[in-house]
């Protein structure tokens, strides 16, 4: 079809100049800034993630075994500091059993989500495969198991001891496994969710950078909440601000966990051997309900089945509330101000709620308030919130996750 005007061969050419091109001019051209003004490439310009400075030394608290869940949850959870605890996964089942055989014998039947490349790509499809089948070939081919663990394998593993009460247990969301021959490498992303990571085989170097410095890292794929960056060759005239990133670098081995905070920034790569892990996902806990560890008998790691996971209404609630972050009460206008954003734009229907939950009439609602509220009545005035699915476990289903007091099987 003949084009509705006519245009010079110069102005079609632009017309057709994409934006990664664009992109490409403009890196380009801040590139050649930094040339004259340095007189030579930035600091880590074509080199690895974290080769444009020293990590922060001694930056990441080491601990030999966990502390209570109200010391995890002040010094860590809501001080937002990551932590590892050394050591401590070594107490678990899966720490000896899960070799390939044994795997291959008791689980190789469970269908899973297999990427095919280690470089993780996070346009690339995944294949469906037969368990059995990935640990025949995972270590001839880029294979990387990452996918949320069937509730089989969940008893030889566990729930730990900084996560079994104080609402911390109500806020767990899924436990995802991590199987590879080794040289995986992550992208340079935030997670909206805090994390805690526990290796089973094989160790994992992570690069951290604190939530604080959002401003220096360039997130371009915003919907997946990652930075394109090449973790591998860093382009610093496209992401200029990396070069004044502080980043903390943790190396964790077998036997270790670590907690990464909540928006925090990491891209983790795996050692060129078998790599096994396990991750416990849970929502960003904003109020710790101290008298909820009253009485309770903790373990330093309790089998899954014995707690069970909150039901998808209470972690729906719990993932909501997650956008309160920074309040600890909240007036009517600070209420709307914070959950119209939250994907929810009838204001009628937020003010009912907020009316609802000030059953003081005090004119403020306070975190405990919002968590104590029954999850499926606080839901439904986010009819319109679009969050995540969560994985269906079998066990508690109840809005009331409790430890259970009866026989115990050692783990």
């Amino acid at each position: 079809m003949a084009p509705k005007s006519s245009q010079s061969q110069s102005s079609k050419k632009s017309a057709n100049i994409t934006g990664e091109e664009i992109h490409g001019v403009l890196s380009l051209t801040y590139g050649a800034q930094l040339f004259l003004t340095f007189g030579s490439a930035p600091p880590g310009h074509l080199k690895p993630l974290g080769f444009h400075q020293p990590p922060i030394p001694d930056g990441v608290t080491e601990m030999f075994e966990f502390p209570s869940p109200q010391q995890f949850w002040k010094e860590f959870v809501q001080a937002s500091k990551p932590v590892i605890f050394r050591g401590v996964a070594k107490k678990l089942p899966a720490f000896s059993l899960w070799t390939d055989d044994f795997l291959r014998l008791h689980y190789g039947h469970i269908h899973m989500s297999v990427e095919v490349k280690k470089k993780e790509d996070r346009t690339a499809a995944t294949l469906l495969m037969l368990f059995s089948d990935f640990l025949r070939q995972y270590e001839e081919k880029p294979y990387y198991l990452v996918e949320s663990l069937h509730f089989s394998f969940l008893k030889e593993i566990g729930i730990p001891k900084i996560l079994q009460c104080g609402n911390l247990q109500k806020s767990l969301v899924d436990i995802v496994g991590w199987l590879s021959s080794g040289g995986t490498k992550s992208v340079l992303h935030i997670d909206s969710m805090d994390n805690l990571n526990c290796i089973l085989d094989g160790s994992k170097v992570a690069f951290l950078v604190n939530h604080t410095l959002t401003k220096n890292v360039n997130i371009d794929y915003e919907d997946g909440s990652y930075s394109g960056v090449d973790v591998e060759k860093v382009d610093m005239y496209r992401y200029p601000g990396l070069q004044d990133v502080p980043w903390y670098n943790v190396t964790i081995n077998p036997g270790d966990c670590i907690f990464i905070p909540y928006m925090w920034f990491h891209s983790v790569q795996s050692t060129k051997q078998r790599n096994l892990a396990f991750n416990i996902w849970f929502h960003h806990l904003l109020y710790f309900n101290e008298s909820d560890c009253e009485g309770k008998e903790l373990q330093e790691f309790l089998p899954f089945y014995m707690l069970g996971m909150p039901s998808s209404e209470k972690r729906r609630q719990y993932e909501i509330i997650t956008n309160a972050k920074g309040h600890e009460e909240l007036s009517l206008e600070d209420f709307m101000e914070v959950f119209l954003m939250s994907k929810v734009n009838i204001p009628e229907t937020v003010e009912e709620l907020f009316h609802k939950l000030d059953k003081d009439s005090s004119g403020t609602v306070s975190l405990q308030e919002m968590y104590e509220y029954p999850p499926e009545e606080f839901n439904r005035y986010f009819f319109a919130y679009i969050g995540m699915e969560y994985p269906q476990y079998p066990g508690s289903d109840s809005d009331n996750v409790e430890l259970n007091r009866g026989v115990r099987e050692e783990l």
